[in-house]
């Protein structure tokens, strides 16, 4: 009982003296009381390798670039995510998305081929590429698997939860599903030409998410005082989802 009371104790002087501290900065206008609730790195070097990234690129705050990683201009990487060069070199194209929680990274630092993805490629929530390869425009399926030395062609399309096996090569315009990965069918061209669009739609999302991200403190605070307006509200972006603007009106 006595141990108990000396924690209560001790947790409440605690919190009495962060409210105090919180409440001076408050009090004198300066926004620097700041909790900082974790030590994560979203880019981080290993060993003598650091991440390169290019313009425009949005890595959630929860995402992890780790080591000999190469990111493309306009490429965002959700969070999550783990992007992973410490074995070998990674490499990511332009205006490509990495989803949330997927997983890049090599996975014998004694090979000599890289993991390399393309442009405008989308690889989606859960994913896991090793030490693979896969060519612009195209899509990676939530929860695949690509194996070492997989190589993915052009326009190819990886169904959600496939696992495709060591070394096999997926031809461009297929799309490819189960465990283990065979071929089903072709795409046609319709499907083919939305391939980009997936690729568009995720970087104008990211720039919203990079926006809310990278907010000041100050920011953040006003946008707790001031009531939230549909005016404030990205309709364009709502209007994809498929969510009608009088609906939004209404739901404010």
């Amino acid at each position: 009982a006595m141990l108990r009371s000396f924690h209560f104790l001790g947790g409440m002087l605690r919190e009495t003296g962060a409210a105090l501290e919180k409440l001076g900065c408050a009090t004198t206008g300066n926004m620097g009381a700041i909790d900082f609730l974790t030590r994560h790195r979203s880019v981080m070097t290993m060993y003598d390798k650091e991440p390169r990234v290019g313009k425009n690129v949005f890595v959630a705050p929860t995402a992890a670039l780790q080591g000999d990683v190469n990111i493309g201009d306009g490429t965002s990487v959700w969070y999550g995510a783990s992007v992973r060069g410490d074995a070998n070199l990674v490499s990511i194209g332009r205006n490509s998305n990495i989803q949330d929680n997927a997983v890049i990274h090599c996975t014998n630092p004694r090979e000599s081929a890289p993991t390399t993805v393309g442009n405008h490629v989308t690889v989606g929530h859960g994913a896991v590429l090793q030490q693979c390869t896969v060519e612009d425009e195209v899509i990676v399926g939530m929860g695949s698997r690509l194996m070492p030395g997989v190589y993915v062609e052009k326009h190819a399309l990886i169904a959600a939860g496939a696992v495709v096996e060591k070394g096999t090569r997926v031809p461009a315009g297929q799309l490819w599903g189960g465990n283990p990965a065979r071929f089903l069918r072709n795409l046609t061209d319709a499907e083919r030409g939305t391939f980009g669009n997936h690729a568009k739609e995720y970087q104008s999302l990211a720039s919203q998410h990079s926006g809310e991200v990278n907010k000041s403190w100050t920011e953040i605070v006003a946008s707790r005082v001031q009531p939230y307006s549909v005016n404030d509200r990205d309709l364009e972006h709502e209007k994809k989802l498929g969510i009608v603007p009088d609906e939004v009106r209404k739901m404010w």
